[in-house]
Formats: C-alpha cells, structure tokens, sequence
C-alpha cells in the first residue's frame, strides 16, 4: 500500500517528540500551535511513503489521536473521522508541517490562507486545523465548509468527502481514496481514545 504523495519535496528529516495524547484527551489543551519542523524539502525530489501502525513516529500517533478525540468530541461519527484522517495523511503524512508546501499552505491538512482557510499561525495550530476541516465549533476563523457543512457527505463515497472540503480539483479527489484502508487500521487501533471537546 504505497503511493507516492504529489507534494513536491518531502523528505523525512527528523522527528522531535510531542504531545502524549494516550487515553487523556484533555491533554489536547497542551497543543499551543504546531509541531516543529520534521521534514526537509527537496525540489528534485517525491516523498514516497506509507502509514504502518508499527513504525508510525510519535507525533503522526499524536496527531491521529488528536483528530480521532476532536471527532469524537463532537459526535462526527467514524466515518467522518477516516475521511479526516485519511486526508491528513494524504495532506502531510499525520506531520503538522509549518513550512508552506503548496503555495501558502501548512499545518496537518495543508490548508491555505489564500483560500479562506485562516491565517498561517491558525492552519498550523493542529486543533484550530481540526476543528476546521471538521466545521465544528471553535472553527469560526475560517471563511470555508467543513466536512459537517457539505450536504450529503455522509453518504459519498471518503474520497468525495474529502475533496468536498479540501479541493475542487478532479485530478486530486481520488488520490484521498488510497488512505482510505490506512485511516480504517489507525481507526481500529487507537480509536478508543477518550473524546476531547475543548
């Protein structure tokens, strides 16, 4: 199950550690902005990699408990949150990644400023960008839908769902779909993480 992330220039750099999220949701309150920097960005080259439970870094688990508690936190049922997930991984490999990869984008969904996302500081806050790709409250600072303002979503296929929220693009829709068996084992394995509706 490996496929090639498209952002250009990823390359694995390092990891630092991060929040422990295991079992105690309301550590999630911790999380003053972002992770600091994991990655270093290549030109010539593609970040080709893949999401096993077993050799996850510590702060993609982090991060993928954050998006599970913050979901259930605010009733998204799972299907929301694998389409989350799913998209965080497609977006970042589950790294909150500050540096800008596309254009003026950033944070766990690569979500851009540009695009009425919110500032760079607020993208890059890991449970601000949550919240936002979700649409719950807490998310006002963004000028766009999240995942519980598209009608329908819960009846589209994740990879529709997905690009309903993140872009209209059709070259990109289907590439959220290759997540979708890698959202579903992260889901079964830390899914019982307590629900955090700070």
């Amino acid at each position: 199950m490996t496929h090639p992330m498209t952002r250009r220039g990823l390359l694995i750099g390092g990891a630092i550690g991060a929040i422990t999220l295991a079992g105690a949701a309301p550590a999630l309150a911790a999380d003053p902005t972002f992770d600091e920097a994991f990655f270093t960005r290549d030109e010539g080259a593609q970040y080709t990699g893949d999401i096993k439970i077993d050799a996850m870094l510590d702060a993609q688990v982090d991060n993928a408990k954050l998006i599970m508690a913050v979901g259930k936190g605010h009733d998204i049922p799972r299907f929301g949150i694998e389409v989350a997930l799913a998209t965080a991984i497609r977006e970042s490999m589950l790294l909150n990644i500050h540096a800008a990869l596309d254009a003026d984008s950033g944070g766990l969904f690569q979500q851009r400023p540009a695009a009425g996302w919110g500032t760079h500081s607020q993208v890059c806050h890991k449970l601000l960008a949550t919240k936002a790709f979700y649409g719950v409250p807490g998310s006002e600072h963004t000028n766009n839908n999240g995942l519980l303002q598209t009608a329908g979503w819960e009846d589209m296929s994740l990879w529709e769902a997905a690009s309903a929220v993140q872009s209209p693009r059709e070259d990109l829709k289907p590439r959220y779909q290759d997540w979708a068996a890698a959202a579903t084992d992260i889901y079964n394995t830390w899914g019982s993480i307590a629900p955090f509706t700070g």
